[in-house]
């Protein structure tokens, strides 16, 4: 079905519902948005037609054109956006629909390679839908999710999932921290992931209108390099770029770190990063993306020396060179500003928890990427 977009803005809420009811026979999907005290206190989810009879009371919505809601309200600002499934003219939407309740949590902790596990979380309700969420950490912190996953399954086990998203909130302050966030995050997304079931949509109808119809990827060479010798490296890249990859990924800083950096045997081992990183250019040549993940292993001077050492092999993005801590962005700020001097894009952010996480990074544009 093709899918459009179509923004309604009006004080006038009658009016915005007349503009509505003369686009539905032509559009598969609308959003809203109007200005109303009124409705911006109600909120509505996927399968809220209680509150869509509260809208379509308001003139918002009517003509028996609106099958069900399949986004909600955001009360940010006093805008009001609603995201609708318009059915063919004269469709009812559901009434009187048994609300799902969430029967079970269930953890899924996968090895994928010698140093990788992946984490997913299997969330069903008693409709018989099931959606699925992903919390992979690295560092073999799986024993303690499985408890966590215990514990949210206490507090959140036959919920209906309007009442159970609202407990799923992320905080950078938790006491149980990334390990503790990482699974209210995959509840989020398995909980989203049965809305979407449910409304018979992609999630990302949810969100509205796709932006995108492609997304590069990037073949992530690191953790399968056994052979760590910049030949091994080589080797791994010209794999992937058969496989059809035009960008790599490695993560060579074994051993380094900024503090240590006076020590000829750490040094060394910055040197056979350096060769590893360059090894890749020369194997996948000059038009594909090299990417280097340092792990927060630099400081200013030394992430600065970095990219100039690394300045050959014309690096598409450096990630996590820096400390993201409060008290780094200025130092953040400057290294970004350098790499843009020479073309290289600044990623990370994987660590930030939530909107209180990222929301300082992005508001002063300390990342190019940013990798939530």
């Amino acid at each position: 079905l093709e899918f459009r977009r179509v923004l309604f803005r009006s004080i006038d809420v009658n009016g915005a519902g007349a503009a509505l009811g003369e686009a539905a026979a032509e559009l598969r999907a609308i959003q809203l948005q109007v200005v109303s005290k009124h409705i911006e206190q109600r909120r509505i989810g996927v399968g809220a037609y209680g509150a869509l009879r509260a809208v379509h009371a308001q003139g918002v919505v009517g003509h028996g054109d609106i099958r069900f809601v399949v986004g909600w309200i955001s009360n940010a600002r006093n805008i009001v956006e609603v995201i609708v499934e318009v059915a063919s003219p004269g469709m009812p939407f559901k009434k009187n629909q048994k609300t799902m309740k969430i029967q079970t949590l269930t953890p899924y902790a996968v090895n994928v390679s010698e140093k990788t596990n992946w984490f997913f979380l299997k969330i069903q309700t008693d409709d018989g839908l099931t959606g699925w969420g992903e919390a992979s950490l690295s560092g073999g912190w799986e024993e303690n999710q499985i408890l966590n996953v215990k514990r949210l399954a206490a507090n959140i086990t036959g919920l209906a999932i309007d009442a159970a998203l609202p407990q799923l909130t992320v905080y950078p302050h938790a006491v149980g921290g990334l390990v503790w966030n990482s699974i209210l995050s995959a509840a989020e997304m398995a909980l989203m992931d049965i809305k979407a079931r449910e409304a018979g949509v992609p999630l990302h109808r949810l969100f509205g209108a796709p932006l995108r119809d492609r997304i590069r990827v990037y073949g992530n060479i690191n953790r399968a390099a056994t052979d760590r010798s910049p030949a091994g490296f080589a080797a791994l890249a010209r794999d992937r770029q058969a496989q059809g990859y035009t960008a790599f990924k490695l993560a060579p800083f074994d051993g380094v770190f900024w503090a240590d950096m006076n020590d000829p045997e750490v040094r060394k081992k910055y040197r056979h990063a350096l060769d590893c990183i360059l090894a890749v250019r020369d194997a996948v040549g000059p038009d594909a993306g090299v990417l280097v993940d340092c792990h927060w292993r630099f400081d200013e001077p030394t992430a600065l020396q970095l990219l100039r050492d690394l300045a050959p092999a014309k690096l598409f993005w450096g990630e996590c060179l820096t400390s993201e801590r409060a008290e780094h962005h200025a130092v953040l700020d400057r290294v970004r500003r350098a790499a843009a001097d020479m073309g290289v894009l600044i990623a990370g952010g994987e660590r930030q928890i939530g909107v209180l996480g990222f929301e300082p990074l992005l508001r002063a544009k300390l990342l190019d990427v940013v990798m939530p």
